[in-house]
């Protein structure tokens, strides 16, 4: 698997980062609190649903109700995206879709199918 880019809406203190990864070695530097590695938790929340919090709403910055985070990733020759979105006191909402003539398609909908698939 090769991450291409992770998108945050309100993940904890990012409320709107874009980073794209290149091809090679990716080194994510900065400040201690600046973030680093929410970068890599809101990783694990995309593609395992795996996190450090022990409530899935501590994900979304305090001052907002909702967040949103999407991977696109490629995995055997095929490009993917997954999106994660959580609104506070309710159920996440997960899709998955693959790349085929330039378009993104749904394969899969649903918290549990999207983790399973991927």
């Amino acid at each position: 698997m090769i991450i291409k880019t992770v998108e945050l809406e309100n993940f904890k203190s990012h409320l709107n980062t874009r980073v794209d990864f290149e091809t090679g070695i990716s080194i994510i530097m900065g400040d201690n609190g600046a973030g680093k590695s929410s970068i890599l938790e809101s990783i694990s929340f995309a593609l395992f649903k795996e996190y450090a919090s022990k409530k899935m709403d501590k994900l979304i910055n305090n001052d907002k109700n909702q967040m949103q985070v999407t991977v696109l990733f490629i995995a055997n020759g095929r490009t993917y995206k997954v999106v994660r979105k959580r609104k506070r006191n309710s159920s996440p909402e997960s899709m998955l879709y693959v790349k085929d003539n330039g378009r993104f398609l749904v394969i899969e909908k649903g918290d549990a199918a999207v983790s399973e698939e991927i």
